[in-house]
């Protein structure tokens, strides 16, 4: 489940796929703190600043793999070295196109990864993430 005030964050490039999470969010009257990282490297620049607080750890990162500069694997890979010192819990989920088995190999492999999502993605999918 997710506490109301930490937010949720999105780690994806396409703008396309932000507005269907928006508009998910919003159909499903879901007023979250729901903030959306175009770029892997700087999500990652913010979650290892050591002053962002607590509050502002996010409880789920929703995350691409493919993306430029940096794609969710090295972003998984970059958080292991990390994810000890935030004192809290972030659950991860990859949400992507691809339907690759070794992707998804992979993906059972990472502890902090709780699932696998190809998109398009459903509220439904959404809901259960959160918990409701």
């Amino acid at each position: 489940m997710v506490s109301s005030k930490a937010p949720i964050w999105l780690i994806d490039d396409d703008e396309v796929f932000h507005f269907i999470c928006n508009r998910l969010l919003n159909q499903y009257k879901l007023n979250l703190n729901f903030l959306i990282y175009s770029d892997a490297k700087k999500a990652f620049e913010v979650l290892s600043n050591q002053e962002i607080g607590i509050s502002n750890i996010p409880d789920i990162i929703l995350l691409d793999i493919n993306m430029p500069i940096m794609g969710g694997w090295k972003f998984l890979e970059e958080f292991a070295t990390i994810k000890d010192k935030l004192n809290k819990n972030v659950h991860i989920y990859l949400i992507t196109s691809s339907i690759d088995e070794r992707d998804k190999s992979k993906a059972r492999e990472i502890k902090e990864v709780k699932g696998y999502l190809i998109k398009p993605i459903t509220g439904e999918q959404i809901m259960s993430i959160l918990g409701n």
